[in-house]
């Protein structure tokens, strides 16, 4: 926590990232997880999902100059210090690079062990540029093809990036005294305030039609409030102490 004068403070984290796994971590334990060939178990080594490449997270309280002891108002009057007066000013927001998935195809079995579905061949990135992603088409398609037959593809696990994370919480509060020994707290807060949609990971089959389609958006809100992804949520808020 850091402060600037008397009336900022803030706080901001970076993370950088990069786990690797040879096997996918499904959170059901080693015996759920899908190995393609088990005689070769280094296909498998990719990176995993969850981990993020960046992740920022920063938040700022600002006290008002306005009231008793202030840049503005200083001199006020008691009623006019009390309704403008030690207003703050609130922020927590959430920036992060997309989440890691893996492109697959369906509808043949390739190997000859009854699975009709597997990674693709890799013939190019798969990556399209910033300009040209878009929730109806998130990655280059023409970039994988159906591995021949008697073979598994050549495509990792974890290679292609989702859509980024970014969300800002607004809040506004300020304590009523109302007596000597009570007072009233009111917060106004918004939730996602700019009202961004947080985009879900596209459908990974590359050789369906919805194929690199994002169809939902990520609605979090069991987490932490830094990840509070709903759309925009306005909460008034009114306690009494004493």
């Amino acid at each position: 926590m850091r402060r600037l004068g008397r009336n900022f403070t803030f706080n901001a984290a970076w993370t950088w990232s990069n786990n690797i796994s040879d096997i996918e971590d499904t959170g059901s334990g080693v015996s759920s997880t899908t190995i393609e060939d088990p005689y070769s178990r280094t296909r498998d080594r990719g990176r995993e999902g969850y981990a993020v490449t960046h992740r920022v997270v920063g938040n700022f309280i600002y006290s008002l100059p306005f009231g008793r002891e202030q840049r503005f108002l200083s001199h006020a009057p008691k009623v006019l210090d009390g309704i403008l007066g030690g207003w703050q000013l609130s922020t927590l927001g959430t920036l992060q690079t997309g989440l890691w998935f893996t492109p697959m195809f369906s509808g043949a079995d390739t190997t000859g062990t009854g699975v009709s579905s597997g990674r693709p061949n890799r013939v190019a990135n798969g990556s399209l540029p910033a300009s040209q992603q878009s929730i109806y088409d998130w990655f280059d398609k023409t970039a994988f093809t159906i591995p021949t037959l008697g073979s598994y593809g050549n495509s990792g696990r974890g290679i292609l990036e989702g859509p980024p994370l970014r969300v800002l919480h607004l809040g506004i509060s300020k304590d009523f005294k109302i007596a000597e020994r009570a007072h009233v707290n009111f917060q106004a807060i918004a939730q996602n305030a700019l009202n961004h949609p947080n985009f879900s990971l596209p459908n990974v089959t590359f050789n369906n039609a919805a194929g690199g389609l994002i169809s939902s958006t990520v609605q979090n809100t069991s987490a932490g409030a830094e990840n509070n992804t709903q759309a925009r949520a306005v909460q008034l808020r009114l306690r009494i102490s004493f």
